[in-house]
Order: structure tokens, then C-alpha cells, then sequence
């Protein structure tokens, strides 16, 4: 990578880089003349006092700083690499001059795009959240979960009461499951030996109640 040193003054016609605190600033006007500071095939655009590198590199930079606001930049630290930006602002993330993905606030806006392999996904308190577990997913809800099909509420948690709304439960026959833990029932469809099928439930006792035959 080319390398520019200035040392001890500035080259004519050029605007300099001079140091302000821990920070290297490029001076507020660049050269009268519109020329260009060159970089290994870079410039510094004369409009708007952007780095263009031309396909080069920029390494070992600790920190970067935007003018633009003072809470924004991106820092390098021990373990990670973080983009600060102050409360409220937006980050958008553009491919192809496409935003694909936008950050306001805590919400991420997806664009119609995927989310995908995510462990975690939480809403604006720990109540409120869709959680991958070593035991499986949990949707946690606030006060009730709902499962919408085409816009409608058809199956709903709340108050310990599972509700169904224009649906219904299809059950399979299987062979007799083990008997539940102790305070439960367990519900389930059986041959009944006849070619009938049988609605049951088991309880811990193993004892079985048929609920219905098959006519």
C-alpha cells in the first residue's frame, strides 16, 4: 500500500492532515485548484472530502470517526469490532444499492429478506420473545400466544386456556403411549382390536377410559 507522509509542513497547493488530539483530521477546504490528494490509486474526492481508495486497503486503523456526528464511528476493540451510532439513528445495511436489511432503535427490519440459523429473537421485554432452547423453542408471550393462518386467530394460549377458532384437531391411531407423570391425563386414538378406532385417555395408573368408539 502507498503511504503518505507529511513531515514538519504541507505540500503546496494541498490541503494538509493535521493531528487534533488523538485524532488525524482532513482540514475543512481542499485545494482551491480541485486537486486531489492521490493514495496507491485512491483520492480524497474534492466534493465531499471522501476517501476513495481505488481498490487499495486501509490497515492498522485503530478507530474511525465521522464528522457527521460525534456519537458515530466504528472502534476496534480487544474482542470485537463495534459500529457506534447515537439513540435514534438508522443504520441501513445497502447491496447492490438495494437496502437490504435496516436498524432502528432495537428493531431489525428484514425487507422481505430471510432470517435465518437465529438463537434468539426477543421483543421489547424478556415476557416477549421467540427463544431456541437445548430443549426445543419457546414462544413466550406477555399475556397469550397467538397462531394466525391467512390473517386469522385460530389457535390461542392465554390464562391457561388453549382456544381454537374456525379449526379443529385431527388425531392419528398409535399404539398405546406409556402412562403420564402423576396429576395427568394423556389423550390419544387406538385400534381398538376390531379395525375401530377408539378416543382414550391413560392415566398414571395405566388404567385406560375410552371416551368414544368409532361407530
Amino acid at each position: 500500500m502507498t503511504q503518505l507522509y507529511v513531515s514538519r509542513g504541507q505540500y503546496t497547493g494541498y490541503e494538509t492532515i493535521t493531528k487534533t488530539g488523538a485524532n488525524y483530521v482532513l482540514d475543512a477546504d481542499l485545494d482551491a485548484n480541485g486537486n486531489n490528494i492521490m493514495m496507491g490509486g485512491g483520492l480524497f474526492d474534492t466534493e465531499g472530502g471522501n476517501i476513495l481508495l481505488g481498490g487499495g486497503d486501509i490497515s492498522e486503523i485503530d478507530d474511525i470517526f465521522f464528522n457527521v456526528n460525534a456519537a458515530r464511528e466504528i472502534r476496534q476493540n480487544a474482542g470485537s469490532m463495534q459500529l457506534r451510532m447515537e439513540t435514534g439513528s438508522v443504520l441501513d445495511v445497502v447491496i447492490n444499492s438495494v437496502t437490504e436489511y435496516t436498524f432502528a432503535a432495537t428493531t431489525l427490519d428484514l425487507g422481505g429478506n430471510i432470517l435465518s440459523e437465529v438463537a434468539l429473537i426477543q421483543g421489547l421485554t424478556t415476557t416477549n420473545k421467540l427463544d431456541d432452547t437445548t430443549s426445543g423453542w419457546i414462544i413466550d408471550g406477555p399475556t397469550s400466544c397467538r397462531i394466525a393462518i391467512l390473517g386469522v386467530n385460530q389457535v390461542q394460549i392465554a390464562d391457561g386456556i388453549i382456544s381454537f377458532a374456525d379449526c379443529y384437531v385431527d388425531m392419528q391411531e398409535q399404539t398405546a403411549p406409556a402412562a403420564p407423570a402423576a396429576n395427568n391425563g394423556r389423550l390419544y386414538m387406538k385400534d381398538n382390536g376390531s379395525g375401530k378406532t377408539q378416543y382414550v385417555v391413560k392415566f398414571n395408573t395405566g388404567a385406560e377410559q375410552v371416551i368414544a368408539t368409532q361407530p
